[in-house]
């Protein structure tokens, strides 16, 4: 090949390097035995590989690569890191997640050259954001730390599930497809400037899902609202007009698939006895709509109910 157009990565050009893998016309040097060492896909492409003279670059082998620079620079970093340690609880996988879904590159890629290992690592930061228990969805301020600038980032973890085999995650990254409505779809734009959308058949099930979640939010909203007051009220006109009123106020918002939000709505306050059901009523119903989650969105997910629980 002709490299004299090849520009060396900023990051991925260690001088000592003894291999150059190119993504189109960036070049990464690294080390070939630690790259053939950690991924067996590597090994058998370097060691099928017989390079000539038009195959090497200031007489190193030189490896064309399908993948963008971008992700591949982030797959090294997690790979061969130069200032971070890589691990499962606090790592620059991590912090990867910031800004945008990064750890995308990282799955994508370790998936694709089987680096086991490190698919597993990449991995956790996704599944303890999107597979979480009821409580830890209740307590936003639990979960992991996996900052999405925008909701459509649901759309490339709902591709990586399916990449990766990893359904725990896809009722909740579903679910967020769902409440992009029409903007799903636009995609996601990756890095790269890339745009990722659903599959034909995710894509469906986001489109039949939608109804039946509006459906399901009806029903909730009565089931919490639209009751009798207690036996044991201490001011019966009182809370029944603020029942009432819920009811009338509330239909607004009756209908919207997004069912998951707290179904305690402001209101007048009322006794004690139906303030303590209400508050009761409310969280019953969202625990209910969480459990029944893959059934809405028409996906199978074993043992759902022991991340529920």
């Amino acid at each position: 090949m002709h490299c004299s157009k090849l520009t060396h990565d900023d990051e991925f050009w260690l001088n000592d390097g003894t291999i150059v893998l190119v993504c189109q016309t960036i070049g990464f040097r690294v080390y070939r035995e630690l790259l053939a060492h950690q991924s067996p896909v590597f090994a058998n492409m370097l060691e099928s590989s017989t390079p000539s003279s038009e195959e090497s670059y200031q007489g190193l082998p030189v490896v064309q690569l399908s993948d963008s620079p971008t992700d591949l620079r982030h797959f090294l970093g997690a790979l061969l890191p130069k200032r971070h340690i890589l691990c499962a609880e606090c790592s620059y996988l991590s912090r990867m997640l910031i800004d945008k879904l990064f750890i995308a590159a990282t799955i994508r890629l370790a998936h694709k050259y089987d680096v086991s290992s490190l698919l597993l690592q990449a991995l956790e930061p996704l599944k303890e954001y999107y597979a979480v228990t009821f409580d830890e969805w209740c307590n936003p301020h639990a979960r992991y730390a996996l900052s999405v600038d925008t909701r459509s980032c649901a759309i490339a973890a709902v591709n990586l599930a399916r990449l990766t085999d990893t359904p725990s995650v896809l009722p909740l990254a579903l679910y967020d497809c769902c409440l992009l409505g029409s903007a799903i779809l636009d995609g996601w734009q990756n890095e790269d400037g890339v745009t990722e959308h659903l599959n034909t058949a995710d894509l469906r099930l986001c489109l039949d899902a939608r109804e039946r979640l509006a459906q399901k939010n009806v029903l909730a909203f009565f089931s919490v609202y639209a009751v009798a007051v207690e036996v044991e009220c201490r001011n019966r006109s009182g809370c029944e007009k603020t029942l009432r009123g819920m009811v009338q106020a509330g239909q607004a918002g009756v209908g919207k698939c997004e069912i998951l939000v707290d179904l305690l709505l402001p209101h007048p306050p009322m006794c004690d006895a139906c303030e303590r059901a209400l508050a009761g009523r409310a969280r019953l119903e969202r625990r209910r709509l969480w459990e029944r989650l893959p059934e809405i969105l028409g996906v199978e997910v074993d043992r759902w109910d022991a991340i529920v629980s």
